[in-house]
């Protein structure tokens, strides 16, 4: 095995392992969301309340649906979320990989290490919130604008959307540069 392919096993290795020591951290907005995701397989509706006025508090539309999925099978949706997202960061890690070309390997171990060695990113990827899950679908849309496949980063970022609403802004700037560019090149 190559001396580089060590440094990332060791790197996802630590990643893990952090992931591990902080997995007993879960983020107070990602159980209100546990609690509207159960009420909707319980047959109440996004809502806090199963009797009286509806009440809607929780934090992504599409976080609240992807979670009725392990709790309508008996999953505890903490785990759920954690393996997701540590899926995620991975997922994320692994586009920087084939992100970076032959000549830029340099640049892979700071990037990575910057990733999976630091314990913020590791509370935040276990919090069970959706933000890693977007992280991934933000990052492979715009990966995919930079290689000129559109419907990729059309599909990625409508997932990121129905996910976390306010990456909107992120993409209106990406998009509208990605057409500036397009037309500056057709002059």
């Amino acid at each position: 095995m190559k001396r580089t392919n060590v440094i990332i096993v060791l790197m996802v290795l630590v990643f893990l392992s952090l992931s591990w020591y902080f997995s007993w951290f879960i983020m107070d907005d990602a159980y209100f969301t546990y609690r509207y995701s159960e009420n909707l397989i319980d047959s109440f509706g996004l809502n806090w309340n199963t009797d009286g006025k509806p009440v809607e508090a929780y934090t992504t539309f599409g976080w609240a649906i992807i979670n009725t999925i392990p709790i309508k099978f008996n999953i505890p949706p903490e785990i759920f979320s954690q393996i997701i997202s540590i899926i995620s960061a991975l997922g994320i890690a692994t586009t920087l990989l084939f992100l970076f070309e032959r000549k830029q390997k340099i640049y892979i171990f700071p990037a990575l290490g910057i990733l999976l060695l630091n314990p913020a990113f590791v509370v935040i990827t276990i919090q069970g919130m959706e933000t890693t899950f977007t992280a991934l679908f933000v990052l492979i849309s715009a990966v995919s604008l930079y290689k000129s496949r559109l419907k990729l980063s059309l599909i990625s970022s409508t997932v990121s959307m129905l996910l976390r609403p306010d990456t909107l802004i992120f993409f209106l700037f990406m998009y509208g540069f990605y057409i500036r560019k397009n037309k500056i090149k057709e002059l």
